[in-house]
């Protein structure tokens, strides 16, 4: 790839990308040691998250003057390695799923969903959320949710690609 015919050849390049590996961009350019991922969250003027992603080639040097841009952006950076979905989008799609199951499954309605998230489980992060209810981190197992066969399965596993709710949608 010819990434640095326009830029030095100690520029870094980020991606925003969070659904392609910034590992495999970064094998491709010229300076690998220089390409990093900034995951910018939108709407990106109200959202001061940002997830700085680090890849096996990341220079220190380049991870550092990231967090600093990161920073002098008025963002939060968070350090994280390049894994399908990162932090954020791992943690946030299973809940969105748990989300359109219990409408499906008439638990609640979409304004009492969006209530109990709002007003209870985004007010405290999830690891002090289980510390404040006794449960201790790690864990050697972790109950799953699965509509079809409730069972514990080991940590890393994660929820079958068949567990998504497939909500019919209303015509």
């Amino acid at each position: 790839m010819k990434n640095y015919e326009y830029a030095p050849k100690d520029a870094i390049l980020a991606s925003n990308t969070s659904s392609l590996s910034i590992t495999y961009i970064a094998s491709v350019v010229s300076n690998p040691e220089g390409f990093i991922g900034m995951h910018f969250f939108n709407p990106v003027h109200r959202m001061p998250l940002i997830e700085v992603v680090k890849t096996p080639m990341t220079s220190t040097q380049t991870i550092v003057t990231s967090l600093a841009f990161a920073r002098r952006l008025g963002k939060t950076p968070i350090l994280v390695k390049d894994q399908c979905g990162f932090i954020v989008n791992r943690v946030l799609l299973p809940m969105i799923n748990e989300a359109v199951y219990t409408l499906y499954e008439g638990v609640g309605s979409v304004e009492a969903i969006d209530t109990a998230v709002r007003e209870q489980l985004d007010r405290v992060a999830h690891s002090t959320l289980l510390g404040l209810a006794g449960v201790p981190l790690p864990q050697d197992r972790i109950v799953l949710r699965d509509p079809d066969n409730a069972e514990t399965v080991p940590p890393g596993i994660g929820w079958p690609q068949d567990a998504q709710c497939n909500m019919p949608r209303r015509a």
